[in-house]
């Protein structure tokens, strides 16, 4: 793992980004995938995936805080996956409150002032996917598909979070964020690998 690791911080230090084919590299790091469809067995890969996903949301709630003025539904939604995985909320009632949530975050997409909280709130559906499905990216993508291959509605939580972390119309701070996420991105999958 750990030279995977050095090769992506490389990348992340030369080109500002983590490509899909490095990240998915780094999710099968994180423990067995699942490819069993329905209700299955919680697994540790996916536990610690979804870990990670959650902590790309958190990394952005300020700006979420800031957009929304603290609504409290995505506090609660990332709660709920939380129980979900503690076998606390079922299947269907968290699937039913993404399709609500969904809703409202693809009307919000339509407003300016919502954008990015909207993408916010898509990267907590997607994180609330993993829970459910594992990552859907490792049977919906093929091994060299880069994010700009693929429909908008399949990105992961990790680039959704990106685009708007590093969200400038300067260049040289777009990039510059576009560094600092992912170098914080592949700290924090350390942190969870090492957490067994």
């Amino acid at each position: 793992m750990n030279e995977l690791f050095e090769e992506a911080y490389e990348e992340v230090q030369q080109t500002a980004s983590l490509i899909l084919p490095a990240r998915k590299k780094i999710w099968t790091q994180l423990g067995n995938i699942s490819y069993e469809p329905g209700i299955r067995k919680m697994t540790d890969g996916i536990r610690k995936r979804v870990t990670l996903a959650k902590a790309c949301v958190k990394k952005v709630l300020p700006i979420w805080n800031a957009g929304t003025g603290c609504d409290s539904k995505l506090y609660d939604f990332l709660n709920q996956i939380d129980a979900y995985i503690d076998g606390l909320c079922s299947n269907e009632e968290l699937q039913a409150n993404m399709k609500i949530l969904y809703s409202q975050f693809e009307t919000d997409a339509y407003e300016p002032q919502y954008e990015k909280t909207s993408l916010i709130g898509f990267a907590a559906l997607y994180a609330a996917n993993i829970a459910l499905y594992d990552e859907l990216l490792f049977q919906n993508s093929e091994d060299n598909d880069l994010d700009e291959d693929l429909d908008s509605f399949t990105w992961d939580t990790s680039y959704l979070v990106s685009l708007v972390y590093s969200d400038s119309t300067e260049e040289g701070t777009r990039i510059e964020k576009q560094r600092e996420y992912w170098s914080w991105y592949l700290a924090e999958v350390q942190k969870i690998a090492g957490n067994n």
